[in-house]
């Protein structure tokens, strides 16, 4: 297996991730705390529920599961994604303002 599963690639990811900004785009001035919290769920799904055990010995029997490992990943990209509008938010206010 690969690092994305088995039909899931990089393409697919920045999809899903680009597909989550388009529908939450209205909130997306919260992009810090939508972060903030994709960052503490995904990080308590691994440890606390188990996730990790899932992601890396689950049996492959559907769609979803031959895929795990870029659908659960999707989660961590689409967090990065949002910090990094964030930041983007910061800096050209900050450029902007003194301007």
């Amino acid at each position: 297996m690969s690092e994305w599963g088995v039909h899931w690639n990089f393409y697919a990811t920045i999809y899903v991730v680009n597909l989550v900004l388009v529908l939450i785009q209205d909130w997306l001035h919260y992009s810090l705390p939508f972060a903030v919290t994709i960052m503490i769920a995904y990080e308590f799904s691994i440890i606390a529920l188990g996730l990790k055990d899932y992601v890396f010995y689950g049996p492959r029997t559907d769609f979803v599961s031959a895929n795990r490992e870029g659908i659960v990943s999707s989660f961590g990209y689409l967090a990065i994604c949002l910090i990094g509008i964030e930041f983007g938010r910061t800096i050209f206010q900050g450029l902007f303002d003194k301007a």
